[in-house]
C-alpha cells in the first residue's frame, strides 16, 4: 500500500502502533509464562509430572527406589549400629542379631521393594496432585 497524503500516513502510523502494542503485550505475556516455568517449584512439577505420565520411566525409578531402600536396610544400617556398640562380647552378639535382621530382610527384599514402590507412588501423587 502506498501512501498518498498525511491522512493516510496517519492511519498507517496508528496500525502500526496498535501492532506495536499487541506484539509488547504478546511478549510480555510470554515471557511471564516463560518466568513462572522456570522457577524451581515448578521446574519439579513439571519433572515429576514427566516421570508419571512416562510409565517405563516410572517403573524404572520405582525399580530403583525399591534397591536403595534394600540397600540402606541390608549394609547402611547394621554398620551404622555396630559403631555405636563397645565392648567385644556385646559386639559379638549385636553382630549375629543384626546379621540374623540382615538375612532376614534379604529373604523379604521384594516386599521391601514393593512396599517402597508405593511409598514413592504415594508421594509422588501428593505431590503433583
Amino acid at each position: 500500500m502506498k501512501i498518498q497524503n498525511s491522512l493516510e500516513l496517519k492511519s498507517a502510523i496508528l496500525r502500526l502502533e496498535k501492532s506495536s502494542d499487541k506484539q509488547k503485550q504478546e511478549l510480555i505475556h510470554s515471557f511471564c509464562e516463560t518466568y513462572e516455568s522456570l522457577k524451581p517449584r515448578n521446574l519439579i512439577h513439571s519433572a515429576v509430572t514427566r516421570i508419571t505420565k512416562s510409565p517405563k520411566l516410572s517403573s524404572t525409578l520405582l525399580t530403583g527406589a525399591g534397591t536403595v531402600i534394600t540397600s540402606i536396610a541390608t549394609v547402611f544400617l547394621p554398620k551404622k549400629l555396630l559403631l555405636g556398640i563397645s565392648g567385644k562380647v556385646i559386639k559379638g552378639l549385636a553382630g549375629l542379631i543384626i546379621n540374623r535382621g540382615v538375612n532376614k530382610i534379604s529373604a523379604h527384599s521384594g516386599e521391601i521393594k514393593k512396599g517402597g514402590s508405593n511409598l514413592f507412588k504415594r508421594l509422588v501423587n501428593k505431590f503433583t496432585h
